[in-house]
């Protein structure tokens, strides 16, 4: 199961029945779910007021409408190419998914499409425990790995 907050007064779920879920944590009331995922959610990321991008177990990421209630794009597994447990935003129209050889992509949830591959290798990616978005002078990545190691890295130059 994953979480994230939405707002002030709500918050969105994942869980294991492949539904998505936002809730009003002050009433505790389910207040919209959305279904399309074939897989569990692992990932949940609000992207801007009205939209917020979900990730099933080896599958896909879909970007949500929330106020129209319906998915509107979804970026597909490429091979087991894209670690979908670990992706994370960069900033209200683009989001940023780890691959499986160790470079990290982002993709333009406005455009459709991928604007920007790394051309750098992590060759440890496979032990990635988590990714985490700083914003200094330039766009920062910090990667954590499962055997302690972190790198912080450059994606936009």
């Amino acid at each position: 199961m994953c979480i994230t907050n939405i707002s002030k007064t709500e918050i969105i779920s994942g869980s294991r029945d492949k539904s998505i879920k936002i809730w009003n944590f002050i009433s505790g009331k389910c207040l919209k779910t959305f279904l399309g995922h074939t897989d569990y959610i692992v990932g949940l990321v609000k992207i801007n007021a009205n939209q917020f991008a979900s990730s099933s177990s080896y599958e896909s990421i879909k970007i949500w409408d929330i106020s129209k209630l319906k998915e509107t794009q979804s970026i597909n597994q490429m091979n087991n190419y894209l670690d979908l447990n670990y992706f994370f935003k960069v900033n209200r129209t683009s989001i940023a998914i780890p691959g499986n050889d160790g470079s990290i992509l982002i993709y333009d949830i406005n455009k459709g499409y991928l604007i920007m591959e790394t051309d750098y290798y992590l060759t440890t990616m496979n032990d990635v425990e988590s990714l985490f978005f700083l914003r200094l002078n330039k766009y920062k990545v910090i990667v954590s790995t499962y055997y302690g190691g972190i790198w912080i890295l450059n994606i936009f130059s």
